[in-house]
């Protein structure tokens, strides 16, 4: 109800900083905190949208909402939009996300959770391309995902070694210092599950193992699996067929269900995956 909604923010402006769910027994901590504008995301409360969502945000925005404010847990409005399946499915999205970006949404907010989130999810690989054209900041796992070469190379030194901004953005579970052989897998795991092989050839001419797990990848806790176990769940046979190509091991198991890559293709990719696997095995 646009109209009652623009009468209680006209009678009490302050609704548009005030924030909500703030019980402790609250089944979504990251959304403790939420103000008004969080709502045009739908997510995490699985509510479907109204019909005149992009109307909302408009006479939220128009009306002082700040488009930068986090929940308690640092959950911010324009990740959230985002990574959230709602706005898709009211094939608003798109223009929701531009409409945030112009009214100064923070693109490498929550140190860079968007397009990490972008990257990393079979629905929003499009979206990461948006995100870096909009100016989100890349480091080289992102600039792997995708398949920006020139970019990629920029975060490798003429010694060899990596720059220090080379995995500089958020990364779950990131504990200490990244050293170089798992940086490069981090990165062949973004490039083997965006499908770019371009990325990919590049990683493996600079050393990087395709066994070897790293965690922190399709979801937070994501214990570890390998750029064959990425490129499986992005369905990518072209990556897959590298990967074997350079030696992939088609018998490691990643460290979350103890699944070998056969496994993990039973339940994520078509049949010429499995076919690759099978002929491999």
């Amino acid at each position: 109800d646009v109209t009652r909604l623009q009468g209680l923010i006209d009678a009490n402006p302050t609704l548009l900083a005030a924030r909500g769910y703030l019980d402790e027994a609250f089944e979504h901590p990251a959304f403790r905190g939420a103000t008004l504008l969080h709502h045009v995301a739908g997510d995490p409360i699985r509510t479907q949208l109204p019909a005149n969502t992009l109307q909302i945000t408009r006479l939220l925005l128009d009306a002082g909402a700040d488009v930068r404010a986090t929940t308690l847990e640092g959950t911010g409005i324009f990740s959230l939009v985002a990574g959230a399946r709602q706005p898709r499915w009211n094939g608003i999205k798109d223009e929701l996300i531009q409409l945030l970006a112009k009214a100064g949404a923070d693109l490498d907010g929550e140190g860079g959770k968007t397009l990490y989130n972008a990257l990393s999810r079979p629905d929003n690989r499009a979206f990461g391309v948006t995100l870096f054209e909009m100016g989100a900041s890349l480091d080289l796992r992102f600039a792997a995902g995708l398949g920006f070469i020139d970019e990629m190379e920029g975060f490798f030194r003429q010694d060899g070694t990596l720059t220090d901004d080379a995995i500089s953005t958020y990364r779950p579970l990131r504990e200490g210092e990244i050293g170089f052989a798992d940086a490069i897998a981090e990165a062949l795991s973004f490039a083997a599950f965006n499908g770019r092989l371009e990325a990919v050839d590049y990683l493996l001419a600079w050393g990087a193992d395709p066994d070897r797990l790293t965690p922190g990848f399709l979801w937070p806790g994501d214990r570890g699996a390998n750029a064959l176990h990425r490129a499986i769940r992005g369905d990518q046979p072209h990556i897959v067929r590298r990967l074997l190509a350079a030696g992939a091991d088609v018998t490691i198991h990643d460290l979350n269900w103890d699944s070998a890559p056969g496994q993990w293709a039973g339940y994520f990719a078509g049949k010429e995956i499995i076919d690759l696997l099978t002929e491999t095995e």
